[in-house]
């Protein structure tokens, strides 16, 4: 697999064609959020996990 994420984490870590399988099914969709633009707002309640591949995140109120 030549998956970005993958192969960055397999810089760091063993992970075996099954785990890599796993991860791969696991991502769902790409969003893309432009400058400023929330990612989870406050005291919404998500129902998914968010990872950020590229860029980056703060937090604030």
């Amino acid at each position: 697999m030549n998956d970005p994420l993958l192969l960055q984490l397999r810089i760091r870590d063993k992970i075996s064609d099954e785990e890599a399988e796993i991860l791969v099914k696991s991502f769902t969709a790409q969003r893309y959020y432009a400058a400023d633009q929330d990612i989870v707002a406050q005291d919404s309640r998500p129902t998914s996990s968010q990872l950020l591949m590229e860029g980056f995140a703060g937090r604030y109120k």
